[in-house]
């Protein structure tokens, strides 16, 4: 997976994507190309993603939120957009930087902060 926060699409300038790319041999071929269920001007949707197994993660710099996608028979869905929890940690809190997925728990960096949110489904619903 490759970030392209400064993606322009039908969300705006710099809405962002991200692509998936998948091996063959020593071939890499574009899949998919991922953009955010909600693209709006300027999220940097891209800025940082993350892959395991049929899962991705997708940060959105600017909106603030982060995106899981899931693959079944090759097509990518957008399963949850994340974002910080209302009362939960500084108002200032934003999941700006790093998204690293590893299995169904992701952990998302709150910059200025040491700590940071780990999220799991709950059903289909994310909490912290």
């Amino acid at each position: 997976i490759v970030g392209a926060p400064g993606d322009d699409n039908p969300g705006g300038y710099d809405a962002g994507s991200a692509y998936i790319f998948q091996r063959d041999g020593t071939t890499w071929t574009q899949t998919t190309k991922l953009v955010a269920a909600d693209p709006t001007l300027g999220a940097n949707f891209g800025w940082s993603v993350s892959m395991f197994g049929n899962k991705a993660i997708v940060g959105a710099y600017e909106a603030n939120s982060a995106y899981v996608f899931e693959c079944t028979d090759s097509e990518w869905t957008e399963i949850a957009k994340l974002t910080p929890s209302a009362g939960v940690g500084n108002s200032a809190d934003r999941f700006r930087s790093t998204a690293i997925m590893q299995s169904w728990v992701v952990h998302i960096q709150v910059p200025r902060r040491i700590s940071s949110r780990l999220r799991t489904p709950h059903g289909r619903r994310w909490q912290n």
